[in-house]
């Protein structure tokens, strides 16, 4: 008997790495073919071939026409029962490429797309509308399964009938073992602020920054960790050398060991713009540690003002205010650290693994 076949599809190999291996290992176990196509050339455990293929920034470029072309011919050798699509370009070229390949062979192939934050959202700027909006209208009719994975992005989905079936399922899963609260009392000189993202303009640390200059000029002493990498470091370091802000601002670069800071971490912070269901916050609320986060899409589904943390809005002052309510209320960060470790549950990798092999596993005959 045939074998079925599953194809992952992503931009770069760190996404699959990072969020996407128990879903492989799901789909081997269950006896399909695995493939995964995203930039790199790591073959992943329990996947039977990696197609390396560079998806680009730029939807206009050469490059990404190649792409589309490899998309294609991948898909005709090898006649996917699956596709699940990952990630802005990668899920745009492997939808068009889903959508030809299926008007000429004869066995439909199922494809489900993982949307990890629309990049038009509530608040957003109208060119975001005009330009991402009416490609995922178009695309949605080449679209079996939409998975959102937060409530403004599902509600959306819903309101325009975005693909023939839609679900939210609560983000990509976190392994709570490798996030357990300390069982120790944490440093009590320094107050230690950390916050785990990319060094981009939509993470905005800048943000937090300016309400680190605020509370140090209130006579506040304070350690900042900022991990992760990316575009906008050297803007952050500029900042921080300005500012005088080299003794409470670490820049500490990627990190396999967030699980061991967090121990050393009082209060996790996140200034993001825009995010999808943000690994960071979870990961902070299963460590039990309390939050100040902005209100965007994302965080507000996980944040609660007043409950397990505060949302504040893109004011350096107010940011500085809560974080300066926090470090003098240990009760409240108290309260707020047992809530977190209550709703962490809900976003625990078996949890979702489960809901996941639901809607992969679901017969439609």
């Amino acid at each position: 008997m045939t074998k079925k076949k599953v194809l992952f599809t992503a931009k770069v190999d760190s996404h699959i790495r990072h969020f996407h291996l128990p879903y492989i290992k799901l789909f081997h176990d269950q006896g399909y073919v695995v493939h995964v196509a995203s930039e790199g050339d790591t073959l992943f455990q329990d996947s039977d071939a990696k197609f390396d293929i560079s998806f680009g920034t730029n939807p206009f470029s050469r490059q990404v026409i190649e792409s589309y072309k490899t998309l294609k011919q991948i898909m005709v050798e090898n006649e996917y029962d699956v596709i699940h699509t990952h990630t802005a370009i990668a899920s745009v070229l492997t939808r068009l490429a889903a959508r030809s390949v299926n008007k000429k062979q004869a066995k439909h192939t199922r494809v489900i797309y993982t949307a990890h934050g629309f990049h038009f959202l509530k608040g957003g700027s109208k060119l975001s509308w005009i330009l991402y909006y009416p490609i995922e209208r178009f695309l949605a009719r080449y679209t079996d399964d939409l998975i959102l994975i937060n409530q403004e992005d599902f509600d959306l989905a819903e309101r325009h009938a975005m693909a023939k079936h839609r679900y939210l399922v609560h983000g990509v899963g976190v392994d709570l073992e490798k996030f357990k609260p300390l069982q120790r009392k944490r440093n009590t000189h320094d107050f230690t602020i950390s916050y785990v993202a990319e060094l981009n303009k939509n993470k905005n640390q800048i943000l937090l920054l300016e309400s680190v200059k605020i509370l140090k000029a209130k006579g506040y002493e304070l350690k900042v960790n900022l991990i992760g990498e990316g575009a906008n470091r050297e803007v952050l370091e500029q900042y921080i050398t300005e500012n005088h802000l080299r003794d409470n601002v670490s820049l500490l670069g990627y990190r396999t060991d967030v699980s061991q800071i967090l121990d050393v971490t009082d209060l996790v912070v996140a200034t993001s713009l825009r995010e999808g269901l943000p690994v960071n916050i979870i990961e902070a609320m299963s460590k039990g540690l309390p939050l100040v986060v902005t209100q965007c899409r994302g965080h507000v589904d996980l944040v609660k003002n007043g409950v397990n943390g505060f949302v504040v809005p893109y004011d350096a002052e107010v940011l500085a205010d809560r974080i300066e309510t926090l470090m003098n209320d240990l009760p409240l960060r108290e309260q707020f650290a047992i809530e977190n470790l209550s709703c962490a549950k809900l976003y625990e990798i078996d949890t979702i693994v489960k809901r996941m092999s639901e809607i992969y596993f679901l017969n439609r005959d």
